[in-house]
């Protein structure tokens, strides 16, 4: 008996990873026309292969930093950075006080989804500090001179 090997010539059938379904960073890591963002560790780092003007990456803790390098030797004025909660509280906040102390043009978007996804959805809601705490912390870095009221 004769047994053949059915032909199976399958177009490749990778698929690039993308945000889950009904994940926030779907449209949080859209960024306005004309505009760039930074990317950095977490999922959101996926943008940066997405059609959504973000470039580069950096350590955790690090994101938006390097803009403090770039912006004097670059045209564009501002830049948006894509911070997860549970990096912000972490090591977060460290970078958003640099970029103030340094006076750089930087937006900051924080996702809170009162998770740290990276390590499997573990939730922070029990210890970690709130959303108006995450609002109120960077303007307590900011120099008095430079406080919006």
């Amino acid at each position: 008996m004769v047994v053949q090997q059915a032909s199976t010539s399958v177009a490749d059938a990778t698929r690039q990873p993308w945000f889950c379904s009904g994940c926030p960073h779907n449209t949080s890591t859209v960024v306005p026309e004309g505009s760039r963002a930074m990317g950095g560790i977490g999922c959101h780092f996926m943008a940066t292969w997405m059609d959504r003007s973000t470039i580069g990456f950096t350590q955790m803790g690090g994101e938006g930093v390097p803009w403090v390098g770039q912006q004097p030797f670059t045209t564009d004025q501002h830049i948006f950075a894509n911070l997860g909660d549970g990096t912000y509280f972490h090591s977060g906040l460290l970078a958003i006080r640099q970029s103030i102390a340094a006076g750089v043009n930087i937006t900051y978007k924080i996702l809170y989804n009162d998770a740290v996804a990276m390590t499997g959805g573990a939730s922070r809601s029990a210890s970690g500090p709130k959303v108006t705490r995450c609002c109120r912390s960077p303007r307590a870095c900011t120099p008095r001179a430079r406080r919006r009221s």
